[in-house]
């Protein structure tokens, strides 16, 4: 059950929560609240099942309706009778936090019920300490005691009224008299209505002439309410108090701790700012990543051979001295097909462990009202280039890095937007790369509409069907509507083949799809003709580009020319044979 306890005293909910965490109740969550201004926006964020609240607060808050279930507890005769007054179920008198928390798991609400009789000349206030028999039973008219005579009630109203149980047990009638009020114990139990007149779904009835309180007492606790011994309590309470001090010693250590953790942290975070802006300064920075993102709205057109294709050749590629550091992300998260399609191993590192462990480090930051964390509590999860690496896979023949997606659609679930974004964000801008290939899905999840919006180019595939193109142009007006820059996006056409083959030639594609700032047809980057080759390297798990005079190469070429912006040379890995791939021998 999930409880939000009220209570404008800080001590008395800090005190609460410490005996919480320090008990063995897994199934009862306590969430206090101080701040009375502040409920209606803890209970859209945690949804508790009930509301606790002191009574005293229903002074200056009477209205409770929040369709769901309100009791209170009372610190005093007085806002017991508030209570009453309002109509919300109490505990009774609660004197601690430990007694609070008994009343809560043993659901120890009392009944208050108004008595119709009247009572001439004085008001009495009587304890009642007998258990209410059930409704059903015919006994309780026969066991009534009789009433104090008239004659004790002066003697007995000298007695001190010291309340021994935890939580009020009795009953209390007021009854108004000129010269001020006595107070008279009774041995009378409270008068049961019939069975036909009790009420179990209201807790709690009024009277306005004169009320009498009455309590149904658990079978476990059978002390007497009035006692005028009071060493006992005032042992109790003195047990109580030093054992408060001593947890709440324990609390404020663990604080300390805490805090002394948290400067730390912020100390580094600043440390690593200034080793930051001193690298900008002297250029030792590197460049943040260019993100490419193949994306279609159909599938089956072939962006995932495209991204393989597209991240190889890159990565292949002669820059200066070296190569380009290229990763492929393969953020079709559902069912990803970059593992297979470049046989990396299932058996190593994928985006899981890395979600996994950037989840642990969120559930430790709080959130807003949304439940979402603010984009500086994203940005503060930073890892290094080393620290990257150990969540990617390497192809060696190719050197290309590899953020692989989940291996089952059932990880793939768990992993939620926040933690694709603070993935992305350490590739691009922390892992040293180059350039980032993005693979997506044919829909609009978070991780494919994320790619959308950080990528650099845009590079949408097409093919000479009508479905397909139907669907991207949907996609486009959408990425128009919300104020997507169309400039960075280009056209490919995949699997060309002749207008009398499809009946659907290139050239009508390309008129189709106008980009809306410029009232121009957009750029169309490549045409890669439909060829059994491209099928074959797929199914032998080796990229296309490794061969350099082939057509389906040169295509891909001409999209990296329009990446890199300068002229490049592609390196020829060394080929292998079946054997060498599966027995790691040179064919």
């Amino acid at each position: 059950m999930k409880i939000l306890l009220i209570d404008q005293n800080y001590s008395f909910t800090t005190d609460i929560e410490s005996r919480m965490i320090l008990s063995d109740d897994f199934e009862t969550e306590i969430i206090t609240l101080n701040n009375v201004n502040e409920t209606q926006a803890k209970l859209k964020m945690f949804s508790p099942d009930r509301i606790v609240l002191n009574a005293d607060i229903l002074q200056y808050y009477p209205d409770w309706d929040y369709n769901i279930p309100v009791t209170c507890y009372a610190r005093n005769v007085d806002t017991l009778k508030l209570a009453a007054e309002k109509g919300i179920s109490c505990y009774g008198i609660v004197k601690s936090a430990s007694q609070l928390i008994d009343a809560i798991h043993n659901n120890s609400v009392i009944t208050i019920q108004p008595d119709r009789s009247k009572v001439e000349n004085s008001r009495e206030k009587t304890l009642s300490t007998s258990r209410m028999p059930s409704v059903n039973s015919e006994s309780f008219r026969d066991n009534r005691p009789e009433r104090v005579p008239d004659n004790r009630k002066d003697s007995i109203a000298q007695k001190k009224s010291v309340l021994s149980d935890d939580i009020y047990t009795g009953a209390v009638q007021y009854e108004e008299e000129d010269e001020g009020e006595d107070i008279i114990e009774s041995r009378e139990p409270a008068r049961v209505k019939r069975p036909s007149q009790v009420q179990h779904s209201e807790p709690i009835a009024r009277n306005a002439e004169n009320t009498r309180y009455y309590q149904e007492i658990p079978a476990s606790r059978k002390t007497p309410v009035m006692e005028d011994d009071t060493d006992d309590s005032n042992q109790e309470e003195d047990d109580y108090t030093l054992d408060l001090r001593s947890r709440m010693a324990k609390v404020r250590e663990q604080e300390k701790i805490a805090e002394q953790k948290r400067k730390e942290e912020e100390k580094k975070k600043q440390e690593s700012m200034l080793e930051k802006q001193i690298s900008q300064e002297v250029g030792d920075t590197k460049k943040r990543a260019k993100i490419i993102t193949v994306y279609s709205a159909k599938g089956g057109v072939g962006k995932t051979t495209i991204s393989c294709e597209l991240a190889s050749y890159l990565a292949l590629t002669e820059h200066g001295r070296d190569k380009f550091k290229v990763c492929i992300v393969d953020y079709n998260i559902d069912f990803g097909d970059v593992m297979g399609t470049l046989l990396y191993d299932p058996n190593k590192a994928c985006m899981t462990l890395w979600a996994d462990e950037i989840r642990g480090q969120l559930e430790r930051m709080p959130v807003n009202k949304h439940g979402r964390h603010t984009k500086e509590q994203l940005n503060s999860i930073q890892y290094s280039a080393t620290q990257i690496e150990r969540f990617l896979q390497k192809n060696e023949a190719s050197g290309l890095y590899a953020l692989l997606a989940p291996t089952s659609n059932e990880d793939s679930m768990d992993i939620s937007g926040e933690e694709l974004e603070i993935m992305l964000n350490n590739i691009v801008e922390n892992g040293g790369f180059d350039f980032v290939i993005c693979d997506t899905g044919n829909n609009t999840r978070d991780s494919s509409y994320m790619t959308l919006l950080k990528a650099d180019q845009v590079f949408l595939v097409l093919t000479q069907n009508f479905n397909t193109a139907n669907c991207n142009n949907s996609l486009l007006k959408m990425l128009d509507a919300l104020h997507f820059d169309m400039n960075k996006i280009g056209l490919i056409i995949n699997k060309v083949q002749s207008k009398k083959s499809v009946g659907l030639g290139t050239d009508e594609l390309e008129e189709t799809f106008i980009n809306p700032l410029t009232n121009k047809p957009y750029p169309c980057i490549a045409l890669i003709k439909d060829t059994n080759d491209i099928r074959r390297a797929s199914n032998n798990g080796e990229p296309l580009v490794y061969s350099p005079n082939n057509d389906f190469t040169k295509s891909i070429g001409k999209i990296v020319s329009q990446i890199v912006d300068e002229e490049h040379a592609l390196e020829q890995p060394e080929k292998k044979g079946l054997f060498a791939r599966l027995f790691g021998k040179r064919g």
